[in-house]
């Protein structure tokens, strides 16, 4: 629609458009949109793997084969992350961990870096910032790298079911070690490579129970002897004993007084 004084309506130039044919005439496109063609109406906003930081774009820019975007219409070249199956070589750089929200990247300082194929036989990668996983069966010790060409070592499990793969040190439960190689204190492997809690063996029980059956008679002695010499003891039913010695006694002094004898 003509505005005020003019004879002719002329098309939005590239890189604006005018929503509705509004009488506001064209608006110029915002950070993460474009308009590639004149008398454009909408401005669109920057597919996934392109970004526009600036206004009145044409085109986005792409972020390029191995980076993609988290959402449409990206504002920042820093929102441009790694694919899926790529690792970031610059994580852990000047205390840079990875996680981080989408808005947030368009401001932030990243450490140098590229985004790395991942070998898709020994990690997972699911991209983004975020440090690699191992594979189901294999075992990582640490995220630790030694240069930005390099990988965490990974190790392959054997049995590979003792590993969960994923973060570093995930073991099967109660399994411990490098690789997972081991089970924690108190348990033993089994066949299957499980590892299950430890059972008295055999052979100390029958040493505790030889133990047992050669202290009980000594035990039983040194308890009738106790019994046998000291007169204080009482009976079975309450009333006091009587020692050997008082027996004997008594006896001979019946055997005197006894004029048969």
């Amino acid at each position: 629609q003509p505005l005020e004084g003019q004879t002719f309506c002329s098309p939005c130039q590239i890189g604006y458009a005018n929503p509705a044919n509004s009488d506001k005439g064209c608006q110029i496109c915002a950070e993460g949109f474009f308009s590639e063609t004149e008398g454009s109406s909408v401005c669109q906003r920057c597919a996934e793997g392109f970004y526009s930081d600036r206004k009145g774009a044409p085109n986005c820019t792409e972020c390029g084969e191995t980076r993609t975007t988290d959402a449409l219409g990206s504002v920042s070249v820093n929102q441009c992350v790694c694919r899926e199956g790529y690792f970031f070589t610059g994580l852990y750089r000047n205390g840079f961990n990875g996680s981080i929200g989408t808005d947030d990247l368009v401001n932030a300082t990243l450490p140098p870096g590229t985004c790395k194929l991942c070998d898709e036989n020994l990690y997972d990668c699911p991209g983004r910032f975020e440090p690699p996983g191992a594979l189901d069966g294999y075992y990582m010790e640490s995220y630790g790298i030694r240069d930005a060409n390099d990988f965490p070592t990974v190790y392959e499990c054997n049995p590979r079911s003792t590993c969960k793969g994923g973060p570093p040190r995930n073991c099967k439960k109660h399994r411990v070690g490098l690789a997972c190689g081991r089970c924690e204190s108190g348990y033993t492997r089994g066949s299957g490579g499980e590892c299950t809690r430890c059972r008295m063996s055999g052979g100390i029980l029958g040493f505790m129970l030889m133990s047992l059956i050669v202290m009980m008679p000594v035990g039983a002695f040194f308890y009738a002897k106790t019994s046998y010499d000291d007169p204080r003891k009482t009976r079975g039913d309450g009333t006091p004993g009587v020692s050997a010695r008082s027996v004997i006694s008594r006896n001979e002094r019946e055997a005197a007084d006894d004029p048969n004898k």
